[in-house]
């Protein structure tokens, strides 16, 4: 009876903490999207703050609401699924405004659109609950593991620094990304292998980024035969979602994956090799991107299953830091990617949490940093040095953090809160 009471009273404790981290979570984005709306009316006269990438999704949007479809009937430099996802926003922003307008916008005459100006909001709304509802996700993972410092791990991550500035000043759709990361790792940690199949296939519809979760089904599965044929299975859903826009304007649909030449912001290792070999790797980017990563994310992925036995869900990070490190481009917004498994690694309290805290910190400077190099006009060499420094530290430490997850033998005990000490 004793033993059953305090079971009971863990539960409502672990219950009170999820609510207590939503709760300020909710209360901390609710302030933070209201100081945006007094900067955007007071100092932004032409909403340019407001507008950022919403702009671009409200045209997605009131293209599919027109019956149009993705790629051939309008732009879209994106995964075939989004549009979808933005066309019900628009449309209830066109509910509240009564402006049923389905004409696509330009800056130009955006802010004659009541519809556009609500959308903006609703969209940041939208960004709002899916970072929430990563964190919350993550909370039961970690309370899954017995992890005795989940409330502060989810709390800080979900109201850190970035998350709010993606929200409210630039309204990324990035913000997306970590619940269709975290999504499947909960589905598969519950062994509903199905389910998380299915959200895989519907997140790489939405954004490309969840492909990269792929191996995770070698190691969840109980047997490699399964897991091969789990992946299989994903990649044939992937590939029915995608063709049908493929086989509509394949020339359209093809143009998202080609990288341009020029980077306008946020260089990465590409531009460096470029600049300081003066080859044209661009030339070949669009192929030796691709090949690279793929490879590095499946050597990677083989290289878990081997050691599957030490598996702890935080070491996912290790899929997708090949992708980061080869990417043409630093910008923080991507980075988001690692986050839920940045902030567990940091609360382990161990000599290598300096890693994750340094990528953490790097992520923001990163590619303005790289810009600084590779613009450099000789005028500033304090910045220049900095710049660099920054940079190698940034780089550094994503490869350090890559080595070690493949080495770290006591991960999987600190995972689960069952310190070494």
């Amino acid at each position: 009876m004793a033993e059953l009471q305090e079971k009971t009273e863990m539960k409502k404790m672990k219950l009170s903490n999820l609510s207590k981290m939503v709760a300020i979570s909710i209360i901390v984005y609710s302030c933070i999207l209201v100081i945006h709306g007094i900067v955007v009316y007071f100092l932004d006269t032409e909403f340019s703050i407001m507008i950022s990438d919403q702009l671009v999704f409200y045209n997605r949007g009131v293209g599919v609401l027109r019956g149009d479809v993705p790629y051939r009937d309008f732009y879209t430099h994106a995964a075939p699924l989004s549009p979808y996802l933005w066309a019900p926003i628009v449309f209830i922003s066109m509910l509240f405004t009564g402006n049923f307008s389905t004409e696509g916008l330009v800056y130009d005459n955006y802010l004659d659109s009541p519809s556009m100006m609500f959308s903006s909001y609703i969209f940041r709304v939208f960004f709002v609950f899916c970072l929430i509802l990563s964190a919350v996700l993550l909370y039961k993972i970690l309370e899954m593991k017995g992890n005795k410092k989940s409330f502060w791990i989810t709390l800080c991550y979900s109201v850190n620094p970035y998350f709010l500035y993606l929200v409210s000043f630039w309204g990324s759709d990035e913000c997306i990304v970590p619940l269709l990361i975290v999504l499947p790792i909960y589905l598969l940690e519950k062994e509903k292998y199905y389910f998380a199949s299915l959200s895989l296939i519907i997140g790489t519809g939405l954004k490309y980024f969840p492909i990269l979760l792929l191996p995770l089904f070698l190691i969840y599965k109980k047997n490699l035969r399964n897991g091969i044929i789990q992946i299989l299975l994903i990649l044939l859903g992937i590939t029915a979602s995608y063709l049908p826009f493929y086989l509509i304007d394949s020339v359209e649909f093809l143009k998202q994956f080609n990288y341009p030449s020029d980077f306008a912001r946020n260089q990465g290792l590409v531009a460096f090799l470029e600049y300081f070999t003066n080859s044209a790797f661009t030339v070949i980017l669009n192929y030796v991107f691709l090949a690279v990563t793929i490879s590095f994310v499946g050597i990677t992925g083989l290289l878990l299953f081997l050691r599957k036995k030490r598996w702890s869900f935080e070491k996912t990070i290790a899929l997708l830091l090949p992708f980061l490190l080869f990417f043409p481009k630093i910008h923080f917004s991507y980075f988001v990617l690692i986050f839920p498994f940045i902030f567990v690694m940091i609360f382990r309290n161990e000599t290598f949490s300096i890693i994750y805290a340094l990528i953490f910190l790097g992520t923001i400077l990163g590619g303005t940093a790289a810009d600084y190099i590779l613009s450099y006009d000789g005028t500033n060499i304090l910045s220049y040095i900095s710049s660099w420094i920054i940079t190698v530290i940034l780089y550094v430490s994503l490869i350090s953090a890559l080595i070690h997850n493949y080495l770290d033998k006591n991960l999987e005990l600190t995972s689960l809160g069952k310190t070494t000490e």
